[in-house]
């Protein structure tokens, strides 16, 4: 059974991501889980109130392990931004886990930059990615390379603050495995991307310019666990 009283810190790409279930402690630096509320098994809400793979691959480690799954669980998890729970594979031995994203819009390139968009969170992505004037908030600002192979990301909460850098984001590197697979043939391909926090493999199902399906494989690690 798992208990929705302790805080958690969990290493997500050598990103800290910190649980709560206090609503009255998650800022801008914590995320608040909870009971699901509908036919997931654990919850998360951010401050911003959109969609987070680092986020929800947290909650989903954090589930599993203190379920006392073993081996390989499937999570379902419920989150701010998302219409229907995500699943997400865990492999406690390894620390891997594999979430299933919610398929995001995809607009074509102004000046050479992909506005890509996720439940109620923009990406955009280029391999020179700087000021946007016109950038729909809160947003992701990806900047790749060639293959991928190097991968930077700043977070933009609101027009008129500096963005923050991150240094790994599931939901960055997925979109720019998108804009990079807009010269993939069709079919399954998998991409390496090479972030500041750690290398992620991004899974792409393409199909007449499609993308059909979208999965990040993340390396997790519980770091604290607060009574």
């Amino acid at each position: 059974m798992m208990d929705f009283t302790k805080d958690y810190d969990v290493i997500v790409n050598g990103r800290l991501v910190k649980l709560t279930p206090n609503a009255d402690a998650a800022d801008e630096s914590c995320t608040r889980y909870c009971a699901p509320r509908s036919a997931g098994q654990i919850r998360t809400e951010n401050r911003l109130g959109v969609f987070s793979a680092d986020d929800v691959c947290a909650a989903a480690l954090v589930y599993a392990l203190q379920s006392g799954e073993s081996g390989h669980a499937v999570v379902m998890v419920e989150s701010s931004g998302a219409d229907a729970p995500v699943p997400v594979v865990v492999n406690q031995k390894s620390g891997h886990v594999t979430i299933r994203l919610p398929l995001p819009e995809i607009l074509e390139p102004v000046d050479c930059v992909r506005h890509i968009a996720y439940p109620g969170l923009h990406c955009y992505v280029g391999e020179h990615v700087s000021d946007l004037p016109d950038a729909e908030t809160p947003a992701l600002l990806v900047c790749r390379n060639s293959d991928c192979s190097k991968v930077t990301v700043q977070l933009l909460v609101e027009k008129g603050l500096p963005p923050v850098e991150l240094d790994a984001s599931g939901l960055a590197a997925a979109a720019a495995v998108i804009d990079y697979a807009a010269t993939y043939p069709d079919g399954v391909s998998e991409c390496g991307v090479g972030m500041s926090g750690g290398d992620l493999e991004v899974g792409v199902s393409v199909r007449n310019g499609a993308v059909l399906g979208l999965s990040v494989c993340s390396v997790l690690r519980l770091e604290r666990e607060e009574e």
